[in-house]
């Protein structure tokens, strides 16, 4: 009887760390002290002392995304909504080697569920190309996994041995350097041809965007800023309406036919006007994509988290969703300062 109550409290105990974490994903570690406070439960406490203070968190194990800290994040509109969630590898045995605690199809349904909670949620991944043992098929695996994933940001290295870890201790480091190097080289290639769909996505999109400077280039006559999901973006300095709201009424109180036909400067918003400085929240709407993942943009309006949420129902509005007048605010300020 001893040894059943044993086995059945092992059992218990197996699975509420199974319960603890991302649905197939499992870990080595204790996943909670008794009284301690669960992430999601620390996220949303932190998130709720100031709702116009953005909350952004980086280096989390994929594990650690359950449902919970998921729903947080597309709760709160001040919560980032940016993940960082590190792969390692996209082959399953690989995986195994590594002692990651999942497989790759654990780790694909998880990239569903987030997307799923978080619409247009912006990912970004830790690879490691020429891992011990790896074979062509498990390189092309991982080649795979970017391409199908397309990450917004991705951190590809070659396998160097690390002091003290499982595959120091116990793995061979076996695949030569000018192959480790031909694979490096394949997965950015696969990661920057995923890079470049989501980009294409950005034209035509409504960004939340907190002001952080000048950029270096054209600093005199430019802003520069990061959208919730930690993208750059750039946009003229000129003065804008002092907020998301009065813009909405400045177009809603014009006669129908003459939001169709008026050109785009005689539809620009006349009203109280904003200059902004790094520290404001500021629509914007994407123009262009510079380079890897700059989004050139033109300003709207001088918002806040709050406001812009509760105006557009998100922090990232895509193209097809965005209401018509901030589409001609967006020609109109785009007319004034060419």
């Amino acid at each position: 009887p001893d040894i059943l109550h044993q086995q059945h409290q092992q059992q218990l105990q197996q699975q509420a760390v199974l319960s603890y974490y991302a649905p197939g994903f499992a870990s080595v570690y204790q996943p909670k002290r008794q009284g301690a406070v669960g992430f999601a439960e620390l996220l949303d406490k932190v998130a709720r002392v100031d709702s116009e203070m953005r909350i952004r968190f980086t280096s989390p194990h994929p594990k650690d995304f359950t449902d919970s800290v998921l729903g947080v994040i597309s709760e709160l509109p001040n919560v980032c909504k940016q993940l960082h969630m590190p792969a390692q590898s996209g082959s399953s045995s690989v995986l195994k080697r590594m002692k990651r605690g999942y497989s790759r199809e654990a780790y694909d349904a998880l990239v569903e569920r987030a997307r799923q909670a978080v619409p247009n949620v912006a990912l970004s991944t830790d690879i490691i190309a020429g891992f011990c043992g790896e074979t062509d098929e498990e390189h092309q695996a991982t080649a795979n996994l970017l391409l199908r994933t397309r990450y917004d940001n991705a951190f590809i290295f070659a396998y160097s041995q690390r002091d003290k870890t499982y595959a120091a201790r116990h793995l061979a480091d076996d695949v030569p350097a000018p192959v480790k190097s031909q694979r490096l080289a394949e997965l950015f290639a696969a990661y920057r041809h995923g890079q470049a769909e989501l980009n294409r996505l950005e034209v035509g999109r409504l960004h939340l965007v907190l002001l952080d400077g000048r950029p270096r280039r054209d600093g005199l006559q430019s802003l520069q800023g990061r959208t919730c999901s930690m993208k750059r973006v750039i946009i003229p300095e000129q003065p804008v309406p002092s907020s998301l709201r009065a813009l909405q009424q400045h177009f809603e109180g014009l006669p129908h036919q003459q939001q169709q036909w008026l050109p785009p400067l005689q539809q620009l918003y006349a009203g109280p006007v904003s200059s902004l400085r790094a520290g404001d929240y500021v629509a914007v709407l994407v123009k262009q994509v510079a380079g890897s993942s700059t989004l050139l943009s033109v300003p709207l309006a001088k918002t806040s988290i709050q406001e812009f949420a509760q105006v557009l129902g998100g922090t990232i509005i895509n193209a097809d969703a965005a209401p018509d007048w901030l589409v001609q605010q967006g020609t109109a300020a785009a007319t004034a300062a060419a």
